[in-house]
């Protein structure tokens, strides 16, 4: 375990900040938490698939805990996530997003879908390249975004014509 302990903002009483994290036998990272002498402020734990991919990630906070969970396609890359309402299980109503890649490895397409009562909601982020794979655009719904030069990386929202 590595800790880190660091002294808090100026207050009347300032509490010290202690970040400990938990690394698995491989050295990935497997929990961690930031903390007070007085509480933990937040946490992580970690669990990972056989590639050792994050597979799911639990966070505590003083409100509880919630879960994310991920699947990865079969060259590691992020194929989706989701985040259960409660527990750690995925079902219908959970929000979630999808995620689809160009033969080169490029994000084709993200699918995102959230659920607000009995309502769910998809919106689709198509994503463009140019010949030497940098991003061009990202159409949200159908409405491009134009990226700016690759040395900048700064989208820049173009107004429709």
């Amino acid at each position: 375990m590595t800790t880190v302990t660091r002294q808090g903002p100026p207050s009347p009483t300032p509490a010290p900040k202690t970040t400990a994290a938990v690394y698995d036998a491989v050295g990935q990272l497997s929990s961690l938490q930031h903390s007070t002498t007085a509480q933990v402020a937040q946490g992580y734990a970690i669990t990972r698939d056989t590639r050792g991919n994050p597979a799911q990630v639990d966070t505590t906070t003083s409100a509880g805990t919630t879960s994310a969970l991920y699947t990865y396609d079969v060259v590691s890359r992020l194929a989706s996530e989701c985040y259960p309402v409660t527990g750690d299980v995925c079902v219908a109503k959970s929000p979630r997003n999808a995620y689809t890649y160009d033969l080169v490895g490029n994000r084709a397409a993200e699918t995102s879908r959230t659920v607000v009562g009995t309502k769910a909601t998809k919106v689709v982020t198509d994503y463009a390249y140019d010949a030497a794979y940098q991003l061009l655009t990202a159409s949200v719904a159908g409405t491009p975004t134009v990226w700016g030069s690759p040395m900048t990386r700064r989208a820049i929202a173009r107004p429709a014509r």
